[in-house]
């Protein structure tokens, strides 16, 4: 240690930052464990717990004014994207009741470790959908994106893309997250338990209804709560395969997770098509919902009168 202390990497330290036992553990671990290296655990844990400072309400206010700062971009600088507040509803919420976003910032490191690090458009998109990066006290990983949305600041080359190219003070370039994800219903289940546990004890009920509200106020607010909890439940559990289907319905392509089939032919189209039998009759389609066309019974169009050639002319005309 002393040949540390006075080369040249001693600077790189304090003076009480050099902690050492006058006896080494002799490949024993017991002994470095229970004696040796026990005796010097609270000196290392004291020199530890000086240089670790705890956060204060000045960097929760920042990390706070940092993400509205990104949020607000769009509204306080030029842009087609996101240009305002019905924009944004339109483009972020899917469903009129899930209307509850999970915002994030980028990056998220030390004071002491921006000046030595590089920043890069992949580096930023992988910290947004991390979830130590979300303000929220939910995690994305448990739910379903319904709706994202992505706001860059700095020089950076992008397209498609809400992109500030000024960036926030102290920083060469960042990201803003907004993410409508289903793992939200985390946050209002357990604040609904926490209340129904309260409003069955009629706990502090004293001190609203002396103002004048009603216990069905609260049973209402309660089952409000509930159903939005169960909607969000409804979406998260709905399958690719169920959205496409809910697709096909209105559409004449039938699809199954990316991979499409081959067009419905609707019995109009079946119907109208030209035979090729000489004797000029048609094929009625197979009831199988399944698209595809088989010919079953002939019928001809001589049969029926609807069919028959008006004039004189006789002969069947495509």
């Amino acid at each position: 240690m002393d040949s540390v202390r006075s080369g040249p990497y001693g600077m790189l330290f304090r003076p009480d930052h050099f902690i050492f036992g006058q006896q080494s553990a002799s490949n024993n671990f017991a002994k470095g464990y229970y004696t040796e290296g026990a005796e010097l655990l609270d000196t290392v844990m004291d020199v530890a717990r000086r240089e670790l400072t705890s956060p204060t309400y000045g960097d929760l206010n920042h990390l706070v004014s940092a993400t509205m700062s990104g949020l607000t971009t769009c509204f306080r600088f030029p842009g087609q994207l996101n240009a305002d507040l019905r924009k944004l509803a339109v483009n972020m919420v899917p469903f009129p009741r899930l209307h509850f976003f999970m915002p994030g910032f980028a990056p998220l490191t030390s004071r002491g470790s921006q000046p030595y690090r590089a920043l890069t458009v992949p580096e930023l998109v992988g910290q947004m959908f991390d979830a130590k990066n979300m303000m929220t006290a939910s995690d994305p990983r448990h739910g379903r994106y319904l709706t994202a949305a992505a706001v860059f600041r700095g020089r950076m080359s992008m397209k498609e893309t809400a992109v500030c190219d000024i960036p926030p003070r102290g920083l060469k370039m960042s990201s803003t997250f907004i993410g409508n994800n289903t793992s939200i219903q985390e946050v209002f289940r357990r604040l609904l338990e926490q209340f129904s546990a309260m409003f069955r004890r009629r706990a502090f009920l004293h001190w609203y209804t002396g103002e004048g509200m009603e216990e069905m106020e609260f049973t209402e607010a309660e089952s409000n709560m509930n159903d939005l909890v169960s909607e969000y439940q409804q979406y998260q559990e709905i399958g690719v395969q169920d959205e496409f289907d809910y697709v096909s319905q209105s559409g004449s392509t039938r699809w199954t997770r990316n991979k499409p089939k081959k067009p419905v032919v609707s019995t109009f189209s079946a119907f109208m098509r030209p035979s090729r039998n000489t004797s000029h009759t048609r094929s009625t389609p197979s009831t199988s919902t399944r698209g595809s066309y088989r010919p079953s019974t002939k019928t001809s169009y001589k049969s029926s009168s609807r069919y028959r050639p008006s004039g004189s002319d006789s002969s069947f005309r495509r």
